[in-house]
């Protein structure tokens, strides 16, 4: 191609030039095309030059090979003499005729030598320093054969080349040429059609690839051309370290540009040409490290030399900007080379992209790290719960005192509900790091301050502008006011056994209120269990003590119904003997009745 924009320089020289016969020229045009039609890809080759404007003698030429009816100078290879019709006729011509600079076409399909291949045309004006139309060159180029040239530098299986009406014109699968990108997926065409960079997650096939269109301009064509890959979600950050290979193709396309561009502009001296041509392809070559010249003219051979000077040291800044987000390094700085710089602005896409993606990784880590925090929370407080579940004191103390190291606050405090006087009490039955003007206060009735708000409302109170009558932290270095303060009520299914309070210096964030409710759950199921274990404990007391009164009080009963009979015993055998004293004094009565007159009394007190 580069050699295609030279001939027609050449040809422009030739057909001004007084220093050739004109009687010559038409032969040195030959030679040139002769010469060019050994650049590697090329099919045709055509020159077609406007009435009387290479040598002034076309009325010398009408009807001879190379030549119209008027005798116009249309060389075609190999397929003979161009047609006038076609000289005249066609579209490409008469556009080329009005703009003034080269056209790329989209890939056609043309049978040569018996075989169907995929062909594209690219004309370049020749055009006078004047800015006078003189002619056109066109060559048709193997797309195949070019795409095999060109994925030599892209080693991206996926790397395209797309038209800009969406048709794929070099590709490492040649037989996409002439194919619509993407299987004509609409979305894709309209993006395309707006000339501007775009990438996502697009089309419709499903296959959850992230394409990416980077706009080019060929030359001063006005069409925006598009350089295509499709990347795959676990490449995403494989594309930063792969940038510096397509380096290489970026410089390629732009060094080609560049020199079309100078080809078609330069109009003076060639001396310093060769350096310049040197110097650009080393640039082709993909060697940004070489060394530059300055050139102080203030022709447009000195403005090249400086524009060249500038490209080499953006060039270098974008390859030291891509190794540096190849390395991970997405903070590294870069600065576009201008508003129109399509591969600095496509590297600060990809850019931002990698930041996103690295910054929406490193939320879903910190969401990880919270959630683990949390069943980690949840596993230890498990354990508490079941280890310290006979003792209300003891366990209220173990849990607050690990509720407020867990959440790394500052002080906090658990109040139970105590309904065994008649009325509903909640009784602080655990604190840590409480002041004492705080701890004396042990009980409170529902509705009475925010902990009895907290019980009446069963729902959690969030204080972050905390009054500084409230509570005070303190410690070996002074008092001071929490900045939050967080209530929770001990709730499970719908009954409150208590209320928890902690205050911190920082203000809570959402994990860890969450965390606090879920273990609130727990803590109140557990109480529930304790306070069911304790009664249960105390009627089993009860129960014992009756039992042994009981006993006691039958053996006491026994004792006494031993007396009882013993005592009665006693009786009995006192009657019996007193009865018997009884009968014997009867009887000493009864013999001695006649002597003595006297009465006997017995006393049976």
């Amino acid at each position: 191609m580069r050699r295609v924009a030279r001939t027609s320089y050449v040809l422009a020289q030739l057909a001004e030039s007084d220093a050739v016969d004109r009687e010559h020229k038409r032969e040195i045009v030959l030679g040139q095309i002769r010469a060019l039609r050994r650049e590697k890809g090329m099919s045709n080759l055509h020159v077609i030059f406007e009435p009387n404007a290479l040598d002034g003698l076309d009325s010398l030429y009408e009807n001879t090979p190379g030549s119209t009816e008027e005798g116009v100078f249309c060389p075609w290879f190999p397929d003979g003499i161009l047609s006038e019709r076609i000289v005249r006729n066609v579209e490409l011509y008469n556009t080329l005729k009005t703009s003034k600079h080269e056209i790329f076409s989209e890939p056609f399909t043309r049978v040569v030598h018996g075989t169907e291949v995929k062909l594209a045309v690219i004309s370049i004006p020749i055009v006078s320093q004047g800015g006078e139309f003189i002619g056109v060159v066109g060559a048709d180029f193997h797309m195949e054969e070019l795409s095999r040239m060109i994925t030599t530098y892209d080693r991206n299986p996926t790397g395209r080349m797309v038209s800009p009406h969406g048709i794929i014109t070099l590709s490492h699968q040649p037989e996409n040429i002439g194919q619509l990108t993407d299987d004509g997926d609409s979305e894709i065409l309209r993006r395309i059609a707006e000339g501007k960079l775009f990438t996502g997650f697009l089309g419709e096939t499903g296959d959850n690839t992230y394409k990416v269109f980077i706009p080019l301009k060929l030359g001063h064509d006005e069409s925006t051309w598009f350089y295509a890959v499709n990347v795959s979600q676990e490449e995403v950050f494989a594309v930063a370290r792969m940038m510096t290979n397509h380096l290489a193709l970026y410089c390629s396309i732009a060094v080609f540009l560049i020199i079309l561009s100078a080809w078609l502009l330069v109009r003076h001296r060639m001396k310093n040409l060769n350096v310049i041509t040197n110097l650009i392809h080393e640039l082709s070559l993909g060697n940004i490290n070489v060394e530059t010249k300055h050139n102080s003219s203030a022709d447009e051979m000195g403005k090249m030399n400086m524009q060249l000077n500038l490209l080499v040291e953006g060039l270098r800044n974008t390859a030291v900007f891509a190794q540096n987000i190849g390395k991970g390094n997405l903070n590294a700085q870069y600065s576009v080379l201008s508003d129109d710089d399509a591969l600095g602005h496509s590297l600060l896409e990809m850019r931002k992209s990698l930041q996103t993606a690295a910054n929406e990784r490193e939320i879903r880590d910190k969401e990880d790290e919270q959630r683990n925090w949390g069943t980690a929370g949840l596993a230890k407080f498990a354990e508490i719960l079941r280890s310290d579940n006979d003792n209300m004191e003891t366990l209220a103390k173990n849990i607050i005192k690990n509720m407020v190291k867990y959440l790394d606050a500052n002080q906090g405090g658990i109040f139970v509900l105590n309904e065994d006087e008649g009325e509903e009490v909640l009784e602080l039955k655990g604190c840590y790091a409480f002041e004492r003007k705080k701890f004396l206060e042990k009980k409170i009735s529902p509705g009475e301050g925010l902990v009895g708000a907290c019980y009446l409302e069963g729902k959690p109170i969030y204080l972050t502008n905390v009054p500084n009558d409230y509570v005070t932290i303190t410690s070996g270095l002074g008092d001071a006011n929490p900045r939050a303060i967080y209530i929770c009520p001990l709730k499970v299914n719908d009954a409150i056994y208590g209320i928890i309070e902690i205050a911190s210096f920082e203000p809570f964030a959402d994990y860890q209120t969450d965390f606090i409710q879920k273990v609130s759950e727990s803590i109140a199921s557990t109480i529930s269990t304790v306070r069911v274990n304790i009664r249960t404990e105390r009627l089993l007391s009860q129960t014992k003590l009756q039992t042994e009164e009981m006993a006691n009080a039958e053996e006491e009963l026994r004792q006494t119904m031993e007396e009882m009979n013993a005592t009665q015993e006693e009786m009995r055998r006192r009657e019996e003997d007193l009865l018997e004293t009884i009968a014997k004094l009867q009887a000493t009565k009864n013999s001695d009745s006649n002597d003595d007159n006297y009465d006997i009394e017995v006393n049976f007190d």
